[in-house]
């Protein structure tokens, strides 16, 4: 809580549970500011590969940096990547509640290329957020095109996209 991410690298703050992924509940915030980043890198201030139920809540996530936003790079508020390599990855209950998160490629992001059959995210609640990103909410299928992602509410937010479609799924998440 209450802590200030500035000019970090490639990422401010990873969630990870090398020992048991699908276990322990974790939260950031409230009060954390994420700004800036690296430099023409993909730069992502919060990264969650594994680690049971999370709370994201009361935090300010601002741009990584101009330069970054537009492919080759990326910049993500939050992205959740699940490991390939690790069984039974279970990301539940996921909360996010109270952000602003802004001036990013994409706020919040369901990366699906590194997902193995086993890994799900599961009874999802995002709501009261204030999203200002090119994409604001990006969900995509992984590399297996099993579904990992079921049971979201996605309610009372602010989304104001920089692009046609603010919210990306595909028919299997």
């Amino acid at each position: 809580s209450n802590c200030q991410f500035h000019m970090h690298g490639t990422i401010g703050m990873q969630v990870a549970g090398p020992n048991l992924p699908y276990a322990g509940d974790w939260m950031i915030g409230p009060g954390n500011q994420f700004a800036s980043g690296a430099s023409l890198v993909i730069c992502q201030h919060i990264l969650i590969t594994s680690g049971g139920g999370g709370r994201i809540i009361g935090n300010k996530l601002n741009s990584c940096g101009s330069n970054n936003i537009f492919a080759p790079y990326g910049t993500y508020g939050v992205r959740w990547a699940p490991n390939l390599a690790v069984a039974q990855n279970s990301l539940e209950p996921i909360v996010v509640s109270g952000n602003t998160i802004e001036g990013l490629s994409i706020g919040l992001y369901f990366d699906g290329s590194f997902v193995g059959q086993t890994a799900t995210a599961t009874q999802m609640t995002i709501c009261g957020n204030q999203i200002w990103c090119l994409q604001d909410i990006v969900m995509t299928p992984t590399s297996v095109n099993a579904q990992w992602i079921s049971g979201v509410q996605i309610t009372g937010n602010y989304l104001s996209s920089q692009t046609v479609i603010s919210v990306t799924t595909t028919t299997n998440n």
